[in-house]
């Protein structure tokens, strides 16, 4: 069962019927992690007015679609990094040629290169309404808190980055922050830059790199530790829990559950899928627990036996209160996973 589309204010990304433009919706109008300058960077903000860009998605979902490029397909990306960009990228021109947007794109995913060898790659290129020469790095990522990480922290960074970890723990906070401030957003200002971007008619001088950071931050389930140093307060958060402790999902006595897939997991949300009861949920993830499930990929419903990967992210709805709960499963041995 959908959530219900009058909680505009919580989450309005959730009225929209097409998957992408819920995707895009949540992209342009849920607050990013990060709204504050990072060394010196400014935070990138697509737009001013949220109510004109839900205004303008409406549009787009009452004319059936009809726009000048293509809309990004999920099923057309296997990264949901990628997937990422290319709602973006349709925002930029999409949005320019129907007088939404402020900013001209002038190239994406520009590789720089020394010797031959790849250096980085810009993700964005814009104009804005100024004039002003743009260079965006973008990122969607996922963090869950945990103070039991040994590994110590990159120099120059909060101290308490380092414990906000990637679902996969492969990833950290203060590793992707450091390399984005250090590498990526430096970028324009290497020598290797200059040709392509006097090819772009830029001015390597002038430009002005921003970062665009969304994603989630989990906290632990029922604790309430402090969002990153420098983070968006407003940010979307949710919690994490570890398998073998599935029990405590029983306390959601009223809440009907899903399971999304990875490419689900922007908006947090899923449209025609099966919903369980917590005891439904635990029973699976049980057996999910001892590998008792076969291996398939064919389907989202866990009583038929689908084996997803772990991590996963389950979304509650208390059908009574409206409220959500969005809990990312972690195997028993996470952080320590590799």
């Amino acid at each position: 069962m959908p959530i219900n589309s009058h909680l505009y204010s919580i989450h309005p990304w959730v009225d929209f019927d097409a998957k992408w433009l819920r995707d895009l919706a949540w992209l342009l109008l849920s607050p990013p992690l990060f709204t504050c300058e990072l060394s010196g960077f400014k935070a990138f903000t697509p737009h001013d007015d949220k109510s004109e860009i839900y205004d303008w998605l409406k549009q787009l979902e009452l004319t059936g679609h009809a726009c000048e490029t293509a809309p990004p397909q999920p099923t057309d990306y296997r990264r949901l990094g990628l997937y990422f960009e290319a709602l973006l990228r349709f925002f930029f021109i999409q949005g320019r040629h129907d007088g939404i947007c402020q900013y001209r794109l002038i190239a994406n995913n520009i590789p720089i290169y020394r010797n031959k060898i790849t250096l980085g790659e810009m993700d964005f290129v814009l104009e804005d309404k100024n004039s002003d020469i743009i260079h965006l790095e973008t990122a969607v990522k996922f963090y869950l808190y945990c103070d039991k990480s040994n590994l110590p922290s990159v120099e120059n960074t909060p101290p308490s980055w380092h414990h906000w970890i990637g679902p996969n723990a492969r990833d950290r906070l203060d590793i992707k922050l450091a390399r984005m401030i250090s590498h990526q957003l430096a970028l324009p200002s290497k020598t290797e830059s200059q040709k392509t971007l006097d090819d772009l008619n830029t001015d390597p001088t002038s430009i002005q790199s921003q970062h665009l950071i969304c994603g989630r931050l989990y906290r632990p389930l029922f604790a309430n530790e402090a969002l990153p140093e420098h983070s968006n307060h407003d940010a979307i958060t949710g919690n994490w829990l570890h398998i073998q402790n599935a029990e405590k999902l029983l306390q959601f006595k009223d809440y009907q559950w899903v399971v999304l897939e990875k490419m689900d997991w922007l908006n947090g949300e899923t449209r025609n899928t099966h919903q369980f009861t917590s005891p439904e949920i635990l029973h699976w993830l049980k057996q999910l627990a001892n590998a008792t499930l076969p291996e398939t990929s064919t389907t989202k419903n866990p009583h038929k036996h689908w084996l997803p990967r772990i991590p996963l992210q389950l979304v509650g709805h208390d059908l009574s209160t409206n409220q959500q709960q969005a809990i990312m499963i972690v195997n028993e041995h996470w952080p320590n996973t590799i």
